[in-house]
């Protein structure tokens, strides 16, 4: 803390050095902004050389299953989101990994970069994959609920059974979600309009 006397030398030489200590958090803080600036722009800059290098290839006129790609996506997603769990599962069960986690957006940044070469992003969109996925699970969680309530005077062994079934949807939904927002944050570094 600076010191409260204004007359006194010490004050003045305390109130520099409260100054020099104030300053140089901000010094850093101006200088990482200014990297961060540079690695972002040089990042923008390497995905648009990629997109007109290697987009080449497919040219204005692309073959068939260039421009059907995106409809190969919903599958796949499905097989991401499937992958996802079962290696979230399989480390949530090893007792080396006790506070373990991971995240996979390799995937969202491959079809994003596909789709930016082939001029995509638009097709796939217009498909509402993730819409039809939140609109499914939300479906199934509904008769899930209804389950669960009809059978609240039955046997515990069934109610627990709906219930691992309707946490293992909040689960798919979760890991659809994160993919949604990892693919939708790539797409920002490969659109081509």
């Amino acid at each position: 803390m600076c010191a409260k006397s204004p007359n006194s030398k010490k004050t003045h030489k305390g109130r520099q050095g409260c100054l020099k200590k104030q300053s140089r958090p901000l010094k850093m803080l101006t200088l990482l902004w200014k990297t961060l600036c540079k690695s972002l722009l040089r990042a923008l800059i390497f995905c648009s050389f990629l997109l007109t290098c290697l987009g080449r290839p497919c040219g204005p006129k692309p073959r068939a299953i260039c421009r059907i790609f995106f409809m190969i996506l919903p599958p796949l997603t499905i097989n991401f989101v499937d992958h996802m769990m079962s290696s979230k599962d399989k480390l949530i069960k090893s007792k080396r990994s006790v506070a373990g986690t991971f995240t996979d957006d390799g995937f969202a940044i491959g079809i994003a970069y596909v789709l930016g070469v082939l001029q995509s992003q638009h097709k796939f969109e217009s498909l509402h994959w993730f819409d039809s996925v939140s609109a499914k699970i939300a479906g199934e969680k509904a008769r899930l609920d209804s389950q669960k309530a009809e059978r609240r005077r039955g046997n515990d062994e069934e109610i627990q059974t709906v219930q691992m079934s309707i946490s293992r949807l909040a689960s798919r939904q979760m890991e659809f979600d994160l993919l949604y927002y990892s693919l939708s944050g790539a797409n920002v570094f490969f659109k081509t309009d």
